[in-house]
């Protein structure tokens, strides 16, 4: 799909890595260019795959990697934005443009380049941000966790992987226009911004509804029952949004009274009632085997799962029908991106890069053969 599109990846730890890696994904060549220390995240861990960090290697397969000192070689970096089609980089505000490597300075030499820059906080905003910070700053450990406990944070960097979907949303968008205009142009968001995009009905709530959403466990706020369940020692999570899906739930668990109900009836009044309620279910389902409940459940069309662990998805039967595990020439076991197309075979993806593994490729196919001299300089490693 985008066999010609070459990504210069300047970025580091989550967003900009995650982003590089669903277009390499889509068949684009990423180069990773990093700090002779390299990505700070190929240190982090355990757990550790073939002395890889296994949190590197999630979010940077089929990449080839190059070391750059950028305070000496911004001139190197040059030679290569030229020839490239996208630039993505992360650094906080400023900092690229005291390198002589911002928009303005490239897009004299590379017009069609496509620049993506993505930090904390806005253009404007020099503060670091990291995904836990942004949770805690944009509402979302405010409205997760129960009730009367503490704000919790979502269990993966979610807005930090809903920031990379967007940025390379952006990116595409931006290749597209650049067929009409054969012109590129800056791209540019934050953690910050992502994070409150992705509030969606919440923050409409609030901005229309002048209703401030607070934590509720995993109850809705409109809808009931909608929950996480307790069924021996196990849990399961129930999503009725009709009347006619709460009528067969109550079929189905000999609570039949509770239709006719005034309390239960209709939606409304089980959202007022929903603690009551949890309580009526949860002792309805001691009877109840997990696998039996579930299997009837979705015969009669009532939205149901189980609460798995992590390995539990992966080892799933579900899971393996869709092909979502693959593993690597190296061994090494990803996820497959979860994109299908009717008519397109996407590439097999390549282990992720050892550091500086690719520069003498690199350097050749963009016409660099002073290798030597960088290296001595101190601009390569």
């Amino acid at each position: 799909m985008y066999k010609q599109l070459k990504v210069l990846d300047l970025s580091r730890i989550l967003v900009g890595p995650y982003a590089t890696m669903l277009l390499s994904d889509l068949g684009a060549q990423v180069i990773k260019v990093e700090s002779f220390e390299g990505d700070e995240t190929r240190k982090w861990g355990p757990p550790f795959f073939n002395n890889q960090s296994t949190y590197f290697l999630s979010i940077n397969r089929s990449k080839q990697s190059i070391c750059v000192d950028l305070k000496k070689g911004s001139s190197f970096i040059k030679q290569l934005a030229q020839q490239s089609d996208v630039l993505v980089e992360n650094f906080t505000s400023g900092v690229m443009d005291r390198l002589g490597l911002g928009y303005d300075e490239l897009s004299k030499i590379n017009p069609r380049l496509i620049y993506a820059s993505v930090n904390g906080f806005g253009s404007n905003n020099n503060q670091p941000g990291f995904d836990y910070i942004m949770q805690a700053e944009t509402g979302f450990m405010h409205i997760t966790g129960e009730k009367e406990r503490e704000p919790m944070k979502v269990g993966v960097a979610i807005i930090d992987v809903l920031t990379a979907l967007n940025l390379c949303n952006g990116i595409q968008g931006a290749l597209y226009q650049r067929i009409e205009t054969d012109r590129g142009c800056h791209i540019q968001t934050s953690l910050y911004e992502s994070a409150i995009a992705s509030l969606v009905n919440v923050s409409g709530m609030y901005l229309n509804g002048q209703k401030d959403m607070h934590r509720m466990g995993n109850q809705h706020p409109s809808i009931s029952p909608y929950g996480t369940f307790k069924i021996k020692n196990k849990y399961i999570v129930i999503g009725v949004a009709q009347d006619n899906q709460f009528q067969s739930l109550c079929k189905i668990l000999n609570l039949n009274h509770l239709t006719s109900d005034e309390q239960f009836k209709e939606n409304k009044g089980r959202v007022q009632n929903s603690e009551k309620l949890k309580k009526i279910i949860e002792e309805a389902l001691e009877i109840w085997d997990v696998e039996d409940l579930i299997e009837v459940m979705k015969k009669n069309k009532i939205p149901v799962g189980e609460v798995k662990s992590v390995g539990q998805c992966l080892e799933s039967s579900h899971t393996k029908q869709l092909n979502m595990v693959m593993e690597l020439e190296n061994g090494e076991k990803a996820i497959r991106n979860p994109l299908s197309f009717s008519n397109i075979n996407l590439d097999y993806p390549k282990q992720a890069p050892y550091l500086n593994e690719h520069r003498d490729e690199i350097c050749k196919q963009f016409g660099i053969r002073n290798v030597d001299e960088l290296i001595g300089d101190g601009i390569l490693k």
